[in-house]
């Protein structure tokens, strides 16, 4: 439960930066990408915690597939699968011109693995939107060290529920990581960049609030601190 004074400081510090900012715009980003004839696959859909991510009425197809069975109630997309044990998303080869994820990256053991079978359901030329936690934001470095536990304790105190936590890996949150990642699976890399506004995660304590308000103003002080941003966004294209 964030205090009045909390609140105050996100009017005044950050009044064009609303809750869940980085969500709102990764889903502008994907919306930008969107066309009517598209097919597009919502990979790690979950149970559809965000409505901003229900682009049925952009796009010719939607579907989404996710290794939680909770994948099944989502209402935002046409079809929902379940990931099979073996790591194969259940969809023919070239089915989708749009693949999206969002918070999904990090909880990957193996990304060479996960962007191959991406490539081989993408049509040729079709793109993948990812967005996921930069290696290198003061918040994933400890939450690298930190147990599962910790993560579901921290985002309950963050009004996060439980069900949301997953264990995380953390093998492609940096540019490096991604673009090895990436090697030999059919994709390219288009762009990477990395975002960086309100300190979420510093955001339970005045204090701690003006500390993350201090690094924020660092680190989008210069490109040079670009590693150091919150979150990194990057756009993949098969051949």
């Amino acid at each position: 439960m964030l205090s009045k004074l909390t609140k105050s400081m996100d009017s005044i510090l950050y009044p064009n930066s609303p809750d869940h900012w980085d969500v709102i715009r990764f889903a502008e980003y994907v919306a930008d990408h969107v066309q009517p004839e598209h097919a597009i696959l919502d990979f790690g859909c979950g149970r559809g915690r965000y409505e901003l991510f229900d682009f049925r009425d952009r796009a010719r197809f939607c579907a989404g597939v996710d290794v939680d069975p909770d994948c099944l109630q989502n209402t935002q997309v046409h079809e929902a699968k379940l990931i099979e044990d073996t790591g194969r998303i259940p969809f023919p080869d070239e089915t989708f011109d749009l693949i999206f994820s969002s918070s999904v990256l990090e909880h990957v053991e193996k990304p060479r693995d996960v962007f191959a079978e991406l490539a081989r359901v993408l049509k040729p030329g079709g793109l993948l939107l990812a967005r996921t936690p930069s290696r290198f934001h003061y918040a994933m470095l400890g939450a690298n060290l930190a147990p599962t536990w910790f993560h579901e304790w921290y985002n309950k105190m963050r009004g996060r529920e439980v069900c949301d936590t997953f264990p995380t890996f953390y093998r492609c949150n940096s540019k490096a990581q991604v673009n090895a990642a990436a090697q030999g699976t059919g994709l390219t890399v288009q762009e990477i960049v990395s975002w960086e506004s309100r300190p979420e995660y510093l955001r339970f304590n005045p204090a701690t609030y003006l500390v993350g308000f201090a690094y924020e103003r660092i680190v989008n002080s210069s490109k040079i601190f670009e590693p150091l941003r919150a979150v990194l966004v990057m756009k993949l294209q098969k051949a």
